[in-house]
């Protein structure tokens, strides 16, 4: 998801001002657009295109409510011979895994409306969702009853089936570790089946019987093995979480990066090469009677003004035509002191900062979305957008921010030969890392060894970053080979 950051996400940490003209906060624009009731339709994913710039065509598209609908929209693909693939309302992926492929003849099955069923056990400390219920939500019932999620994907307007397919995560080596898929304790799939079956059936898998290779199997999935219908999964009683965010030089990163994933249970590291700065993020667990109601609201995913989004991918596009990676340098340099100074999203009382620690409760203080707040899931009806309604940056209806969005797991024993390869990179150029600086630097979160088999392997650290995408109509990248 990964989104997913976020797993999967853009993670630039730019200061918007919001102007005092009145505005409005707008659905996202759809991801599914068909001609006709039902098909043939395009599929996009939430920034409008898909990493290798290719298109996704199907069919139909299916939006079941109900597991049985699901079985139904499963089996009449399988009798017809179609390849299916699932994806949520919003598809916060980059790549096309969603699409079905089939030459325009496979069936997209859509779980929009698959989100009615949420089941609290306070007594196992469980809880039971369908597969469409968005992180967010869920969340947010859990806080109701006192219980919580241990670990989310930092963008959590994203499904719970999708979190669960796509390995998304927090960070952490404790416990069960960073990643969601770690505490699911049972799955209900929708497989194929031969006719006499039905052509399709609800499998129930889980981690402690005879199927325990089949649901190490079906987390992290990418959607190929069935469709997820239903999860079940571990909470703990709510907790609060204490943050600090220390800003040092990167001289010994390669010598204090496993340490501090080791010592802090939800503990990140945000990494400037070009400005040769390291933010450690120093996230435990602390005492409930604690004062302190803080949040964290990504800045990146703050609504923004249409007009501040277009000014500043015209700029950015004005530096790429110029090759002033100078200039990008110094842009750069100017978000990172912005954003650390105005808390990099985190707000002591839920509205402001005013300086760390920031203390809050667990559900609080790592996931955001408030520009996919839409009571809708999406809307093309808006008509001609103004230029103070507010969007997400990436929102594909207007010229806004567009970029590549690219990750890697190393494991932790070549975690410090990683950064030194980085580090000579920017030695070769120092000019070279600024463009992924300009777009939040490099994010590295900690996960831990998984027993799903597209899980990792060991424990390791997740390096996400993001650079600039030229738009469809632009040939070429501007600068550096590597990061342009």
């Amino acid at each position: 998801m990964d989104r997913c950051r976020p797993h999967a996400l853009l993670v630039a940490l730019t200061v918007v001002l919001l102007t005092a003209r009145p505005s409005r906060s707008m659905c996202p624009a759809c991801t599914v657009l068909c001609s006709g009731a039902r098909g043939p339709c395009g599929i996009t994913n939430y920034r409008g295109a898909w990493q290798d710039g290719k298109s996704c065509v199907v069919s139909r598209v299916e939006y079941p409510s109900t597991e049985e609908e699901l079985v139904a929209a499963v089996a009449n693909a399988v009798r017809e011979g179609r390849p299916i693939k699932l994806m949520g309302p919003m598809s916060h992926t980059a790549n096309r895994f969603p699409c079905p492929g089939g030459d325009k003849s496979g069936v997209l099955i859509n779980t929009r409306d698959l989100n009615s069923f949420v089941s609290i056990d306070q007594a196992e400390l469980m809880v039971t969702a369908d597969a469409g219920v968005k992180v967010r939500d869920l969340a947010a019932r859990l806080a109701s009853s006192g219980l919580t999620l241990t670990q989310t994907p930092y963008f959590d307007a994203v499904t719970i089936g999708g979190v669960i397919s796509m390995g998304a995560h927090g960070s952490g080596l404790r416990g069960g570790g960073g990643a969601v898929h770690e505490y699911i304790v049972r799955l209900r799939m929708v497989v194929a089946a031969p006719p006499n079956n039905g052509f399709a059936k609800v499998v129930e898998l889980g981690g402690d019987d005879e199927s325990r290779h089949l649901f190490d199997a079906a987390r992290v999935s990418i959607g190929t093995l069935g469709a997820i219908s239903r999860v079940t999964l571990r909470v703990e009683r709510m907790f609060k979480r204490q943050v600090f965010l220390s800003v040092k030089g990167d001289e010994d990163l390669e010598d204090t990066l496993v340490e501090h994933g080791k010592e802090h249970e939800f503990g990140d590291i945000t990494w400037y090469p070009s400005l040769g700065k390291v933010v450690y993020r120093i996230d435990d667990r602390v005492s409930n009677s604690m004062p302190g109601h803080g949040r964290k609201m990504e800045m990146a995913f703050r609504p923004q003004t249409v007009d501040s989004i277009v000014k500043r991918r015209l700029q950015e596009e004005q530096i790429q035509a110029s090759r002033d990676s100078r200039q990008l340098c110094n842009i750069s340099k100017n978000q990172f002191h912005q954003g650390i100074h105005a808390g990099a999203g985190f707000l002591n009382d839920g509205k402001s900062f005013h300086g760390f620690p920031v203390v809050g409760f667990n559900n609080m203080m790592q996931s955001s979305s408030a520009c996919q707040a839409c009571d809708q899931h999406c809307n093309n009806d808006d008509g001609q957008l103004s230029g103070d309604d507010q969007v997400c940056a990436w929102d594909p209806r207007i010229n806004g921010s567009f970029y590549f969005h690219s990750s890697i797991a190393v494991p932790l024993r070549h975690a410090a030969s990683a950064i030194g390869d980085i580090k000579r990179l920017a030695i070769t150029n120092p000019n070279t890392l600024c463009a992924v600086d300009f777009y939040g630097g490099l994010l590295m979160r900690f996960l831990k060894k998984s027993q799903a088999h597209l899980g990792n392997k060991e424990d390791a650290i997740h390096m996400e970053f993001f650079y600039y995408r030229p738009g469809l109509a632009q040939a070429t990248l501007s600068s550096s080979p590597v990061w342009l």
